[in-house]
């Protein structure tokens, strides 16, 4: 028996807008959560070749919280396919309560490593490994079992969107730390105008080639309020495929439900 699992709801494979596995297999998604992640788990872009690690963003669909969303750290791969002969997306999926950004963007990329090199047992097996994590407790230092090493990791105090992964014993990650500078070298004139947008909540739509540069950009939006929480609806990736797509084009939810997105 599977003991409480704080830190990992869910992982997941879509193939080309298809949710192929799914652990634990039990987990009562709604169909419109199963379409929102297969859509948003699917790059729909030609800008894209080899891997993309992004970020997005489903509804939980909570009774007693609309605003309460899963967080979805996405390791994409496009190949060719045998069958059409064309490329296609499969696309290795962490599902979280937790914004743990950079933790979570590092442990994806590492999962789809073992994945694209065995099968969809390495999945199970980081789920039964990740019930074993002690609970989060901001501002804590964590030691946290992970294939052949351990992760330390300190817990944020905040959103965790620029929190920083203390060390990372036995296995090297790319670095995925958000960079301002990055992100907005093109606009910094017009910086003080972003951050006074998002520290009122007001919507802000980002257009991106790809989905990994646009949800480093929304996420470094977040980041520029910082320890500060933006209160509205964040999707650091978004397209029209996605159920909820319809609802932003209505004055009364954009003026209810502030977004960051893409299209």
């Amino acid at each position: 028996q599977m003991g409480t699992n704080h830190w990992i709801h869910s992982l997941c494979v879509v193939d080309s807008q298809r949710i192929n596995y799914l652990y634990p297999e039990d987990i009562p998604y709604t169909d419109k959560q199963k379409l929102s992640l297969a859509c948003s788990a699917t790059p729909y872009t030609s800008y894209i070749s080899g891997d993309s690690n992004y970020v997005f963003t489903i509804k939980k669909f909570h009774p007693t919280d609309e605003k309460s969303v899963y967080y979805c750290y996405t390791h994409s791969r496009k190949r060719s396919s045998q069958n059409s002969g064309g490329p296609i997306h499969v696309s290795i999926v962490l599902v979280s309560e937790l914004s743990y950004t950079d933790l979570f963007r590092k442990i994806i990329d590492k999962i789809s490593r073992e994945y694209f090199e065995n099968d969809e047992q390495i999945l199970e097996a980081v789920y039964h490994i990740s019930t074993s994590w002690e609970p989060p407790i901001a501002g804590k230092l964590v030691h946290l079992p992970f294939f052949d090493g351990s992760i330390h990791y300190r817990i944020p105090r905040t959103n965790g969107i620029i929190s920083d992964i203390e060390a990372l014993d036995q296995f090297e990650f790319e670095h995925f730390k958000i960079s301002l500078l990055d992100c907005f070298k093109h606009v910094l004139p017009h910086l003080h105008i972003l951050w006074e947008l998002v520290l009122l909540s007001q919507p802000i739509l980002v257009i991106s080639p790809n989905p990994a540069q646009c949800s480093e950009v929304c996420l470094g939006l977040l980041s520029l309020i910082s320890p500060l929480e933006y209160i509205g609806d964040v999707r650091p990736y978004f397209t029209y495929r996605d159920p909820d797509f319809s609802i932003f084009g209505t004055k009364d939810i954009v003026c209810i439900y502030p977004y960051i997105n893409n299209k």
